[in-house]
């Protein structure tokens, strides 16, 4: 004889919580894993935004998402020196595109990247 189980609606319920939950501690288990590697679980980015793209933003994430599968990624973009701000003020772990440098460094490492050169126009009829 053929048996079958069909489960009642609480029956479906109590599975898809206990295999969400199961979820959950297996991603727990992979984050302390990480962590104990020395991998951040959450880092902020944040970009000028003179050279933010989305092309390359959704590249810089892939390679991220790929190398650091449970790191939650943030990206914001910010104009000039609020770049800085985000820095400083630790809304940001890492800036890519802040003008010039700090004047005491504010104990912040950076790398240059490149330099922009700026051409400042002025419409004939303004004041």
């Amino acid at each position: 004889s053929t048996r079958s189980i069909e489960l009642t609606e609480s029956g479906r319920y109590f599975f898809r919580k206990a295999t969400d939950l199961l979820n959950d501690f297996y991603a727990i288990k992979r984050s302390i894993d990480t962590i104990s590697q020395g991998i951040e679980a959450r880092v902020r980015i944040c970009i000028n935004q003179l050279l933010y793209t989305p092309k390359h933003t959704a590249r810089l994430l892939q390679v991220l998402k790929k190398q650091f599968p449970t790191c939650q990624i943030t990206v914001t973009t910010e104009v000039y020196n609020g770049v800085w701000d985000a820095i400083i003020n630790n809304q940001a772990n890492i800036a890519i595109g802040a003008p010039d440098t700090l004047l005491d460094g504010g104990g912040i490492d950076y790398t240059e990247i490149g330099a922009i050169r700026w051409a400042f126009a002025i419409a004939p009829d303004h004041p």
